[in-house]
């Protein structure tokens, strides 16, 4: 069903499904992705799932042009396209995955991480969420490590023990103090909200650079099988990492 325009609130929803119970896999291009490990996650995901377009946010309030510049595209002269920094969710259906009818519905979020306005980026970014009932945030992030490129470590912060309990046994409870990434105060202000949270964070080597680290991701594509109940093959990402 196709919802009316809210560019007044800084998105604009394209499409607005009956969803249930839709859990919201959360990934910002960035700081917080070392070894693009949860944009990949989340890519690899959508194409899984076919994913469809279902929001995005105004990129004009919270990017920094000239840090995070427009692509264009020009060709024989004729200038076809610009697309600023992108902010966009995506929707799955669990009815259309197999083996999947009777798990969540899936949301997905993409996006550069916002260079300005944080707390209102978060602020639109969670009344999104508030046109579909009980969302649980899934936000998913890549961290440089003192680890070898053969560990898969990983930690989590979470709003309650109950989606802890999701989790796979070696995913430890994080403990951390240092700078913050967008991934923090969404959290914080879903807490705020009262809506369940969780961020999954990748230990990542950090004498490897400019590459994506497709081992970590096969592990997240496990976890997230677990976490959600679909049937996720994560085999194509360890054929890519070996």
């Amino acid at each position: 069903m196709k919802a009316k325009d809210d560019r007044q609130k800084g998105f604009r929803l394209l499409n607005r499904p009956p969803l249930k119970q839709p859990l919201c896999i959360v990934a910002f291009d960035g700081w917080g992705d070392a070894l693009n490990v949860s944009t990949a996650l989340v890519h690899y995901l959508m194409r899984v799932t076919s994913a469809a377009p279902l929001a995005e946010i105004d990129p004009d309030p919270f990017y920094r042009y000239d840090q995070q510049r427009p692509t264009v595209r020009i060709r024989q002269g004729r200038l076809e396209a610009v697309t600023p920094p992108e902010a966009k969710f995506f929707y799955a259906k669990a009815a259309a995955v197999p083996s999947a009818e009777d798990k969540p519905d899936l949301i997905f979020f993409r996006g550069d991480e916002p260079s300005l306005c944080w707390q209102q980026f978060v602020d639109v970014f969670l009344e999104v969420c508030a046109h579909f009932s009980e969302v649980t945030l899934l936000s998913v992030g890549g961290l440089y490590d003192r680890v070898l490129h053969t560990e898969a470590l990983f930690s989590a912060f979470y709003t309650s023990g109950a989606l802890a309990a999701k989790l796979p046994g070696r995913v430890q409870p994080a403990t951390y103090n240092g700078p913050g990434s967008i991934h923090t105060l969404l959290h914080a202000e879903a807490k705020r909200r009262g809506l369940p949270a969780l961020s999954l964070w990748a230990h990542c080597p950090h004498y490897i650079q400019n590459t994506t680290h497709f081992g970590l991701v096969a592990e997240l594509v496990e976890m997230m099988a677990a976490f959600t109940g679909f049937n996720l093959d994560n085999k194509p990402l360890l054929a890519r990492w070996e």
